[in-house]
């Protein structure tokens, strides 16, 4: 065979062999994260819409499951996902996020006030305006400036009951 055309097959033999090469060899990415592959970003404790548009920034997409919280301030919040965080999936894969959705109580269950270490008057109109009655008992105490202060209450605070419970404070009284 003429030296030049050996010379030729040799060079075209290395091209064939790079590019088997690079089809055999996943790329890599600028940050050593493999091709087509994507972290998983912290969407937790943080609202829906935001988590899926950070979903959706990834290369990922979200899919939700709602779970019924009885506090307003929660509604809508990122409970749980299920790929975690920072872990590297394929692009396009589908993200579960579990929020947490607000569901109104019974309009018969009223929450109970916290009414402790307030003044008795103060505890009353708190229970009125929660739709609940209120039952004053007394307890003795020996320093005139905790007079009148509540000092425990029968139902906890935060609790639903049926509204217009009774719910006993027990007030110190400080002797005439």
């Amino acid at each position: 065979m003429n030296h030049r055309l050996w010379k030729n097959l040799r060079s075209l033999g290395s091209i064939l062999l790079v590019l088997l090469l690079l089809l055999l060899i996943p790329s890599r990415s600028v940050c050593g994260v493999p091709a087509n592959f994507v972290k998983v970003p912290n969407v937790l404790n943080i609202k829906k819409d935001q988590a899926l548009v950070s979903l959706k920034n990834a290369g990922l997409s979200g899919t939700v499951t709602n779970l019924p919280v009885d506090d307003p301030k929660y509604n809508l919040m990122v409970k749980m996902q299920s790929h975690k965080p920072g872990d590297l999936i394929p692009k396009g894969t589908v993200v579960t996020l579990t929020v947490l959705q607000y569901v109104a109580p019974p309009s018969n269950l009223v929450r109970v006030p916290n009414v402790l270490n307030i003044l008795k008057d103060q505890a009353e109109t708190a229970l009125k305006n929660a739709g609940l009655n209120s039952f004053v008992s007394y307890l003795p105490v020996d320093n005139a400036k905790y007079n009148l202060m509540v000092k425990m209450q029968s139902h906890k605070p935060g609790d639903m009951i049926q509204k217009g419970t009774v719910v006993t404070i027990t007030v110190l009284r400080f002797p005439k």
